[in-house]
């Protein structure tokens, strides 16, 4: 389905989910990526470490912190990892942002409520892009009479920071696409679908969207 329309590579996309869950999912992805002129370049892990309270589509009941335990053999045992989405402002996010720096994984802001100071140590420890930026993640509000920087804010502030958005026009506004582009650039943006598992099934699935 994504190579009839046009996709040449892909990084199949996990959303929160179990240990046992992930460690399918990684059997699946290495076999498809040991396949010849495969595709399939990595492994996408989006949680289970997020905030619950912006876990939106996604299962609150999975989202939690880090859990060393876990994540570690995960990522000493499967190379096809290449990026995992997190929320920093969790307990334990930055040994879990250096773990995976360590393999090789990209990791990246996700579903979070993370203020600035959550933002620039996430990013001191390694963490350099941010997941359906503006979405699941809050911009700059007032407590009391003073003005916080949100998550966004605090990623525009991080200069080097890459930034992925859900370029259809709804799920971000043109005119907030515009300011993407202008301050971070051709370079440190991608836009991307958030398409579902039913984008590649025939006839009409209107019923089930």
């Amino acid at each position: 389905a994504h190579v009839k329309h046009g996709t040449t590579a892909m990084y199949p996309t996990l959303s929160t989910s179990t240990v046992p869950m992930i460690e399918t999912a990684c059997k699946t992805c290495q076999k498809l990526m040991d396949e010849e002129d495969s595709p399939v370049l990595g492994l996408h892990i989006g949680g289970p470490y997020l905030n619950p309270a912006q876990a939106r589509v996604l299962d609150p009941e999975l989202s939690k912190a880090p859990e060393p335990e876990k994540y570690k053999p995960l990522l000493d045992n499967n190379p096809c990892i290449k990026r995992w989405d997190e929320a920093p402002e969790l307990p334990g996010s930055i040994e879990f942002i250096k773990a995976c720096c360590k393999h090789g994984v990209l990791a990246s802001i996700g579903h979070t409520r993370a203020t600035y100071k959550d933002v620039v140590a996430a990013h001191n420890a390694g963490m350099m892009h941010a997941t359906h930026f503006y979405n699941a993640m809050p911009v700059v509000y007032k407590e009391h009479e003073f003005k916080v920087p949100g998550t966004v804010e605090s990623v525009y502030a991080m200069q080097d920071m890459t930034v992925e958005v859900i370029a259809d026009g709804i799920h971000v506004p043109p005119v907030m696409l515009k300011i993407v582009y202008k301050i971070k650039g051709v370079e440190k943006t991608a836009l991307i679908t958030d398409s579902l598992a039913y984008a590649a099934s025939e006839g009409d699935v209107s019923a089930e969207a």
